[in-house]
């Protein structure tokens, strides 16, 4: 069932393309090269990130003030992407992660990172413009930010603040605001809440159309998840109290939806399905026509159904369904 699940999200174009495939030629790779030994996975640090040529690689430097390219050939420094101490108008002496959009234009700095759970963070981000050698906070409005994504050009950034999305568009230097109705421990867009978090991996449901024009989220209501609260022990002489949303086995789950922002005419639109997904553990635009993919899980895990919706219609289409009688990896 699994392979007939890639087979399908392939034929859908989520696979790679035969052309990128042509202009970078694989090598042949045999089980024996893998059980013998000679191919293996490499570690090469925190932040590595592979450019989109697939020729070099970067990394921060040991001190976290500077992004270096490195040539995946030869395995040496090639340049300096990005140096706190060269660049325009830094105020930041060090940095925590870094985020390259994928033609190099632009690269997003993270500093300040706070962890909220397992995976999720939020972090104060700034924006460096490679070509005009400057740096400058991706928002002027306070308030850490989490996921920031790159559209596929490379010209806006999408980001959640405070459970809402933004959009931060460098040609005209505009934030647009796409959600307004964000609410603490009730309701968060584009984000995901404890349980996505620890039983679905998942800390991020919002994408860009490879057209750059549409923006697919998942609006997630815990109003009906209880609350609960455990001891914080510091350096104080009482402990404080975190509180949060957690669904105890036979409780009610947050609701989510699934919703498309159109950047052009700022208009939202959900979409509607004949019976509410339970979980949404995954959504994926598809090729250049920006229909998308939607994947849905009960609760139980063991049933997975995978919806194509025409961007046009906003009409849901089940084209695969997985049913074991323990669970279902949606990861796969």
């Amino acid at each position: 069932m699994r392979t007939l699940l890639s087979l399908t999200l392939l034929l859908l174009g989520l696979g790679a393309s035969t052309e990128a495939l042509a202009q970078h030629p694989t090598k042949d790779l045999q089980v024996e090269d893998v059980t013998s030994g000679k191919f293996y996975a490499y570690t090469a640090g925190r932040g590595m990130r592979s450019t989109s040529d697939g020729k070099y690689y970067t990394m921060m430097d040991d001190g976290h003030t500077a992004v270096l390219r490195y040539s995946f050939q030869t395995g040496e420094l090639v340049d300096t992407l990005f140096s706190v101490n060269k660049a325009r108008e830094c105020e930041f002496k060090k940095f925590d992660d870094y985020i390259l959009e994928p033609k190099g234009h632009h690269i997003l700095l993270i500093t300040d990172q706070e962890s909220i759970y397992r995976r999720s963070s939020k972090g104060n981000v700034f924006h460096y413009d490679v070509r005009r050698n400057r740096v400058e906070p991706l928002s002027t409005t306070a308030g850490k930010v989490m996921i920031p994504t790159f559209s596929p050009d490379g010209r806006m950034v999408a980001f959640v603040r405070e459970g809402n999305i933004f959009i931060k568009k460098f040609e005209f230097d505009t934030e647009v605001q796409v959600t307004s109705d964000a609410v603490h421990n009730k309701v968060m867009n584009g984000i995901t809440d404890w349980v996505y978090e620890e039983e679905l991996e998942t800390t991020q449901l919002m994408t860009w159309s490879e057209d750059n024009n549409f923006l697919a989220f998942v609006r997630t209501d815990e109003s009906e998840v209880d609350e609960y609260s455990m001891p914080i022990y510091g350096t104080g002489q009482y402990p404080g109290a975190y509180t949060y949303k957690y669904p105890k086995a036979g409780t009610p789950n947050s609701k989510v939806s699934v919703h498309i922002y159109n950047v052009t005419d700022r208009a939202k639109k959900p979409i509607d399905f004949k019976s509410a997904p339970y979980y949404i553990p995954r959504i994926e635009f598809i090729g250049r026509d920006g229909n998308l993919a939607v994947f849905s899980l009960n609760r139980q895990q063991n049933h997975l159904t995978l919806y194509y919706v025409n961007n046009k219609t906003l009409l849901p289409k089940v084209i695969f369904e997985e049913r074991n009688k323990a669970y279902v990896d949606s990861r796969n």
